[in-house]
């Protein structure tokens, strides 16, 4: 199957879902996240909050957030298209706006520096068997 067909099946399961089947499949990957040693000890994480149709890590990042770990999410340059990891300070809804594409990013995003980022938690429509991201 190449991968044009690979994503075309996904995003017609991903289609069929409803709400309540995407929040219990966010709860169960949430778990299986967690119990990753390499993300269990982490003391720096860049995540992202997720758009509609992505896998919901909201509830871990708030608890990341409360465990005083360094959570940082992507910040979008789009004059020059860059990204950077930007802190997430809170979950609240003051800490984060709104931005292009309806993507959020942290109100106020101080900059942290990717040398001392120790896990990163990429979206992905899906990913093939070795792991290789399929797309968004």
């Amino acid at each position: 199957m190449t991968k044009d067909e690979q994503r075309k099946e996904i995003r017609q399961v991903l289609a069929s879902m409803t709400n309540q089947e995407r929040q219990v499949a966010s709860s169960a990957i949430c778990t299986h996240l967690a119990s990753i040693a390499s993300v269990a000890t982490a003391d720096t994480l860049l995540a992202y909050l997720p758009l509609p149709d992505e896998v919901d890590l909201s509830f871990l990042l708030g608890m990341w957030i409360e465990e005083s770990r360094i959570v940082c999410v992507p910040v979008v340059a789009w004059e020059d298209k860059t990204m950077r990891a930007g802190l997430l300070a809170s979950m609240d809804d003051k800490s984060i706006i709104k931005g292009r594409y309806g993507l959020r990013e942290p109100s106020d995003p101080h900059p942290v520096p990717a040398d001392t980022i120790d896990v990163m938690l990429v979206p992905g429509l899906g990913f093939d068997v070795d792991g290789g991201r399929l797309g968004r």
